[in-house]
């Protein structure tokens, strides 16, 4: 029997209605939370002869109102799956108008604002009787001194402010709605449609949010972000107390040479890329005893790492601290495996190594008293991953393993996982400033016309750097010989 368009309608103008209540009660649940007042209906009521401490009874209040508003969450979620079917039925009745849709909207519409008038005088008159409440709206407090400007360029008051706020601060943007709604609805294409009503009701919420918040509430300080761009400095964070340190980028660019060309590093002429690429995979199909199936090791489109510095402020001088994030390297899927193996098998140094600081408190602990003639001293090691012996660290490494067996088989193993770690420490290169570099170059060959083509061909295959030589800045770390 066909179901009368009329019931349809009333069905789906009632789960309207339903949903504007419930939303507008959830809301007005949680600015009970954020105000610190409790309605009539959470209020714990306690018996004659019995007495429980305030922040008790109010730590119970908060926990019935975070319950009401999960369960009201969940039945707006199911009232909203009702209306949507309503919605199909409705939409698939002989001579339904577009007018008939817009009855519904607008009965939901008045729902909303009615509830949502009677939800705020309720609201107010539990803050005005609430002796404890706070109307102050928090405010994110700067720290001072949290920046130190080592650069030649000088800053306002307001570019001062919003870099005091420090590294975790971030400024409020416009939501990309379509953008966002589009990528959302391509992620949840193949979800149940209970999965898929739960992720759209919080993403309509999110988005609810921001139009409150407001277009205009922060384009002053997005302003002030593209003028701190524009300027001819870095931002840099501090090797330590997360501290931020402006300079100049040319400064800068000085101070990351002169440790490269000062340290255990040297410059290499060509890109060692594609050669790093052959040697991995050889070595991986050479391993294929503990490496198995060696496409899980493999980086995919990989790149060379970059060098980054951040300046020890803490020390005297203009020091730095390289830093080589090897994420996207060749070996950096094969260095992970080989720690989660040799964590496997057991610490390497168990006796020689803590955890955390609790450990080294209680091994100190464990110690004793010092004597009167007795030194606690701490050592710290400069340039450690440079200063390394690679071939003795190897070998400790393979008669570490070879702890853990000693058939035939093992030992084949052991000298693969030696081999794997081997390769690991010796691609280790790096880069700086590649593009840079580059285009000065390219400009330069573009501009000199004292040099002819051919003596620039016996420049680049002889052995001697000049200006007019392709140089790429690629690096490669040392060990000690």
């Amino acid at each position: 029997m066909a179901v009368k368009p009329q019931a349809v309608f009333n069905s789906l103008l009632k789960f309207k209605k339903s949903m504007a209540a419930l939303g507008e009660d959830i809301k007005f649940l949680k600015l009970c939370l954020k105000y610190g007042v409790t309605p009539k209906s959470h209020v714990v009521s306690i018996k004659s002869g019995l007495s429980l401490p305030s922040n008790l009874t109010k730590s119970i209040e908060e926990t019935l109102i975070r319950t009401s508003v999960k369960k009201l969450h969940a039945k707006l979620a199911s009232t909203t799956l009702k209306a949507y079917n309503a919605h199909l039925q409705l939409a698939a009745t002989e001579n339904c108008a577009e007018s008939t849709f817009f009855k519904i909207q607008r009965g939901y519409e008045c729902e909303k604002e009615r509830k949502r008038t009677l939800l705020r005088k309720k609201l107010s008159l539990l803050i005005k009787n609430s002796p404890h409440t706070s109307h102050e709206k928090p405010t994110v407090s700067t720290i001072p001194n949290q920046v130190i400007n080592k650069s030649s360029t000088s800053f306002n008051k307001d570019e001062m402010d919003l870099l005091n706020k420090g590294w975790n601060y971030a400024v409020k943007t416009d939501l990309p709605v379509e953008h966002t709604v589009v990528d959302v609805e391509g992620t949840i294409k193949f979800m149940g449609n209970k999965a898929k009503e739960d992720i759209r009701h919080e993403m309509s919420k999110a988005m609810a949010h921001q139009n409150r918040i407001g277009k205009s509430a922060n384009q002053r300080e997005i302003k002030i972000v593209r003028e701190l761009k524009k300027k001819p400095v870095y931002y840099l964070k501090a090797d330590k107390g997360n501290m931020i340190v402006i300079m100049d980028k040319q400064h800068y660019d000085n101070l990351v040479m002169e440790k490269l060309t000062g340290g255990n590093y040297f410059e290499l002429r060509n890109d060692p890329l594609p050669g790093s690429i052959k040697r991995v995979e050889k070595a991986l199909k050479e391993c294929s005893l503990v490496v198995g199936n060696p496409t899980r090791l493999r980086m995919p489109n990989p790149s060379l790492p970059k060098i980054r510095c951040q300046p020890k402020i803490h020390k005297p001088g203009n020091e730095m601290r390289e830093i080589i994030a090897d994420s996207n390297s060749p070996t950096y899927n094969i260095a992970k495996w080989l720690v989660d193996e040799c964590q496997k098998l057991g610490s390497i140094n168990g006796n020689q190594s803590v955890k955390n600081s609790k450990e080294l408190v209680d091994r100190l602990s464990a110690v004793g008293a010092l004597a009167d003639n007795e030194r606690l001293v701490s050592f710290d090691v400069k340039a450690l991953f440079p200063s390394t012996h690679e071939k003795e660290a190897i070998t400790k490494f393979e008669e570490w393993l070879l702890r853990f067996g000693s058939t035939p088989e093992w030992r084949k193993k052991a000298k693969q996982y030696a081999r794997l770690a081997s390769l690991c420490m010796t691609e280790n290169y790096f880069t700086f400033r590649v593009n840079k570099i580059r285009e000065n170059q390219a400009k330069f060959n573009k501009e000199d016309e004292s040099v002819s083509f051919e003596d620039k061909i016996e420049l680049k295959e002889g052995e001697v750097t000049c200006p007019v030589t392709c140089v790429t800045p690629l690096y490669t770390k040392t060990t000690c010989p």
